[in-house]
């Protein structure tokens, strides 16, 4: 099976499944017939004060998080940012995500875009 039949058939981004098997590469050139690899990551985790969370979140989530954004296919830093009129800066409070917005930003998890105080 080729890496992207398995991202197709469970649904993953390559972020996701890069995550979860770092020794495949960032663009999963090292898969490796007849070998296992991890398809689903940590189960959702519940963090803020505000709201609740709409989806799976990873650690570094804002604990006083008040709105949240559920990513979804096609969803870019630089599209959700713009659609909460907040800056790239304010979304990193996002601490999963890094700052290149390649790693730790994954289809179907919750993102905080708006804090209390």
């Amino acid at each position: 099976m080729t890496c992207k039949e398995v991202l197709d058939k469970n649904d993953l981004t390559v972020a996701e499944f890069y995550a979860w098997n770092p020794a495949v590469g960032p663009e999963c050139g090292n898969m490796w017939p007849n070998y296992r690899y991890c398809i689903r990551g940590p189960e959702a985790t519940s963090t803020g004060t505000g709201p609740s969370v709409p989806g799976p979140t990873q650690s570094g989530i804002p604990e006083n998080c008040e709105k949240w954004h559920v990513t979804k296919e096609n969803d870019t830093c630089p599209k959700v940012v713009k659609e909460y009129g907040i800056t790239l800066e304010q979304f990193y409070r996002n601490t999963a995500v890094q700052n290149d917005c390649a790693d730790g930003f994954w289809k179907g998890n919750a993102y905080c875009v708006a804090v209390s105080g």
